[in-house]
């Protein structure tokens, strides 16, 4: 049997039983007719198996109670994830770029000093150990300082903008003056030296004017008066303050160690003492509290 196409026809048309008796005679006489009526009589002889229905429904059942795959929705995937970490990354860098740029920080260091000028013409004299940061961008609008330590602030007043200086245990807000703030872990001083300064801390609030102080202790804010009204430099005073305020800040002033482990350091000292000298000094605040001390190079020792 050939491979033409009228022969492919004629073969199909065999399949389906769509010849006649004269086409079928002449088939026959293919000589390749008998293996294809061998392979169409193997065909006819398959049976399908007869479908269990019972089964069937059965197995659909099982299926049906088996736990459903679990669904991952596209937010819950490893990509998405990744992706929102990166995301998150970003965002967090470019915040601290960002606000990294527009703070401004001044730090001093043991025994140092520094004399800052602010972008209003106000004048800060920072104290030593001690830490001022402002932000740049918005100081026109908000002029905030953060401290940590000890401070002279000489503020040039402004209209419609308060100058306010944050530190640990309250705030200082003043419109125009001059005044100092001492901050420590337990306790914290301001002084007003000229103009006027409200204090706002332990949930109260007092309004300085020249010559007057408030300080901060526990939960306690205390005003109080001050004899020398001009402040200085080289001495540093002191109104009922912790012997812990007062060595940490010679600490800082003088770089040296005070071992106060024999004292009671909790007692309150209220005088000045000059920074020029330190033996001066430790006597301008011993003497008075009767303490003695025994100062060895850079350790001064307490009894």
């Amino acid at each position: 049997m050939s491979n033409s196409g009228y022969d492919k026809e004629k073969l199909l048309r065999l399949i389906n039983n769509e010849l006649g008796d004269d086409e079928l005679h002449k088939l026959s006489a293919d000589p390749d007719f008998q293996k294809y009526k061998a392979i169409l009589n193997e065909v006819d002889s398959w049976k399908l198996p007869e479908l269990d229905i019972a089964a069937s429904y059965d197995r659909l059942k099982n299926k049906k109670t088996k736990t459903p795959a679990k669904t991952i929705n596209w937010y819950q995937t490893n990509v998405f994830r990744m992706a929102a970490v990166l995301l998150l990354l970003a965002t967090a860098l470019t915040y601290f770029i960002v606000s990294g740029n527009s703070v401004v920080t001044y730090e001093t260091g043991v025994a140092e000093m520094e004399e800052i000028t602010l972008p209003d013409g106000s004048v800060i004299h920072l104290g030593a150990s001690s830490q001022l940061s402002y932000n740049k961008d918005t100081w026109e609008e908000t002029r905030e300082i953060h401290l940590k330590g000890t401070s002279h602030f000489d503020v040039m007043h402004k209209d419609g903008a308060p100058f306010k200086v944050h530190f640990k245990l309250g705030t200082a807000e003043v419109l125009g003056t001059a005044f100092e703030v001492k901050s420590f872990e337990d306790f914290a001083s301001v002084m007003c030296y000229d103009g006027k300064v409200k204090v706002n801390a332990s949930d109260s609030t007092i309004t300085l004017i020249r010559g007057r102080g408030a300080r901060v202790r526990g939960r306690g804010l205390r005003g109080f008066e001050f004899q020398n009204h001009n402040w200085s430099q080289t001495i540093t005073r002191f109104d009922s303050a912790p012997l812990s305020a007062v060595f940490t800040t010679m600490e800082a002033q003088f770089d040296i160690r005070i071992k106060a482990d024999e004292i009671d350091i909790t007692r309150t000292f209220t005088g000045s003492y000059s920074l020029q000298d330190v033996d001066l000094a430790l006597k301008a605040v011993c003497n008075p509290m009767n303490i003695s001390y025994e100062k060895n190079g850079n350790t001064v020792t307490l009894q």
